[in-house]
């Protein structure tokens, strides 16, 4: 019998962590937020980060679908950004990644990101 049934790590071992498909830090929200341009659907934004999204919004969308969405960020207002689903999370909403973000909104994600992770409840 070839290989073995037995894992490449000991018995007494952990299996190692799974890799995280996530690369930026992320912010848990929630945010509030439009989904649309012509007419907007609020919707609430978890889980920010300047990669990306998860929507929580009741309306169905395809995965791969172009959309805009409208972020009220602290501290720093409103931002429209280009969107793309990535997935969908049945009865929940969806995940979308950032695309073609401007320089100047990426510099406002990171400003807001950095700050509410860094934030100390006395900042309050």
């Amino acid at each position: 019998m070839q290989g073995s049934m037995t894992p490449s790590w000991g018995a007494a071992e952990n299996p190692p962590e799974p890799q995280s498909r996530r690369k930026s830090p992320r912010v848990l929200g929630p945010f509030d937020g439009k989904r649309g341009a012509m007419l907007p659907v609020a919707i609430r934004i978890h889980d920010l980060s300047i990669g990306g999204c998860l929507i929580q919004c009741f309306h169905e969308e395809p995965v791969g679908r172009r959309v805009k969405i409208a972020v009220e960020l602290p501290y720093e207002g409103w931002v429209t950004l280009d969107a793309e689903i990535l997935y969908a999370r049945p009865d929940y909403g969806y995940a979308v990644k950032w695309v073609d973000v401007p320089a100047d909104i990426h510099a406002k994600l990171e400003r807001v990101i950095h700050r509410l992770l860094t934030k100390s409840p006395s900042d309050e």
